[in-house]
């Protein structure tokens, strides 16, 4: 009698839309400028990604900015983001 229960089941490990993405871009951030970023200050909007950082930290990031988009569409493939903002 637990049909809907079961229903809602096959949902229950559903991810959030670009959480794949996010966890990718945490990771070769933190890889190549040692910051590690929280998936709160990380907004994607089409292809582009905005992260909502301090100024300072923003610029280091912007040092390694094409080794990062590189890495990213190196294990993304065609999901990759094109520009970090």
């Amino acid at each position: 009698m637990n049909h809907l229960g079961d229903f809602l089941a096959k949902f229950a490990d559903w991810k959030k839309p670009h959480q794949d993405l996010k966890e990718a871009i945490i990771e070769t951030v933190f890889k190549f400028s040692g910051y590690q970023l929280k998936s709160e200050q990380i907004k994607v909007s089409g292809r582009r990604v905005y992260l909502q950082i301090s100024p300072l930290v923003r610029g280091e990031i912007f040092v390694q900015k094409s080794k990062i988009l590189q890495r990213l569409a190196a294990t993304l493939n065609r999901h990759a983001p094109i520009d970090i903002l």
